[in-house]
């Protein structure tokens, strides 16, 4: 498990650039940022003596293949010189800047993208078989039993009756959601990603208290069976409950909280919520789980890779973190800066 451009994406000189989508050829590989541009880089305490490949690979989200192919092209220079050595061991303070090619742009148009806020969603990506939307916060994921607005009926609204909402996000929740368009066969190898849990999904998420560091380069995984009752995850042994497995990692911590990247080895109901909780650092907003208040609940899906269905390119999308979430982070972020 690899954690993917989630440094850069919550970052204030990203957030224009992180609606844009970015996409390249080959299954598999990832590309997490905006491409023509050139990224400079300060080479962190925590970096020091790690090969310049792999550095530049988790700062910017690259696939380390592709990361290593910026280097051998001569892209990445290390202290004003060309450094073709993708091994090169860096000493903190290095600077290091990147110059990555263009890539094609965005097929959603802004005829799409003004409709698509009409119905309560934006939209990051569309062509003919699928979107990929950014679920609000408050709105709910598929129609409340109460009645009343929800994300799936503003896709039908915008796309049709084709529209099929593959998976969900926690009505408090926000972030990117994978949209079928297709036919049904387009449709299917779709579901299929997403029951085969191939479908990659990346969340940002503020816990109360300072995590521990994880074993390795403060990453940590959570491996405790959730049991759903009443429409609440608990953390339970015995009938009822699943396997629930949740990476963190740990980006920041400061004023009694911490920014975490999360993925998640399965998808069961509020597993991020409930398995934070358990640790006893619940998510800000999260009342349910035992979390302080704040204007929303902490929690947002800002990275979901897919392959396309009809030609199994890799897309990978992004999404920013909502300005509201924003807010919460300049004590615990601004110590990593």
């Amino acid at each position: 498990m690899r954690f993917v451009g989630c440094w850069d994406v919550v970052r204030r000189d990203v957030v224009r650039r992180g609606e844009k989508v970015t996409h390249r050829r080959g299954r598999g590989q990832r590309s997490a940022l905006p491409r023509g541009e050139k990224r400079t880089l300060r080479v962190l305490a925590s970096e020091a003596k790690r090969p310049l490949a792999d550095v530049v690979a988790g700062r910017l989200g690259l696939a380390i293949v592709d990361a290593r192919t910026l280097c051998d092209a001569g892209s990445v220079w290390l202290d004003g010189r060309r450094q073709r050595d993708a091994s090169r061991a860096l000493r903190v303070g290095q600077r290091v800047v990147v110059h990555l090619p263009a890539a094609p742009p965005n097929p959603a148009s802004l005829a799409d993208r003004r409709d698509a806020r009409g119905g309560g969603f934006e939209l990051a990506w569309r062509d003919a078989q699928l979107a990929v939307v950014v679920k609000p916060a408050g709105l709910p994921s598929i129609p409340p039993r109460e009645g009343g607005p929800s994300l799936a009926g503003g896709l039908r609204g915008r796309f049709g009756d084709a529209a099929t909402l593959l998976h969900r996000l926690d009505r408090e929740a926000s972030g990117l959601l994978l949209v079928s368009l297709g036919d049904p066969e387009s449709r299917e190898r779709l579901a299929r990603q997403v029951r085969e849990h191939r479908l990659e999904r990346g969340y940002l998420a503020i816990a109360t208290g300072i995590l521990a560091a994880g074993e390795a380069d403060d990453e940590r995984l959570i491996d405790q069976p959730i049991a759903a009752r009443r429409g609440q995850a608990v953390v339970a042994k015995g009938p009822g409950s699943k396997a629930a497995r949740t990476r963190i990692r740990v980006l920041a911590r400061g004023a009694e909280r911490s920014l975490l990247a999360v993925e998640l080895d399965t998808g069961r109901l509020h597993q991020i919520r409930a398995h934070l909780a358990h640790l006893g650092h619940p998510l800000l907003g999260d009342a349910r789980y035992g979390g302080p208040e704040a204007p929303r609940l902490a929690l947002h899906a800002h990275r979901l890779g897919v392959a396309h269905p009809s030609t199994g390119e890799r897309l990978e999308i992004h999404s920013p973190l909502p300005a509201a979430l924003r807010q919460l982070l300049p004590r615990a972020y601004g110590e990593r800066r």
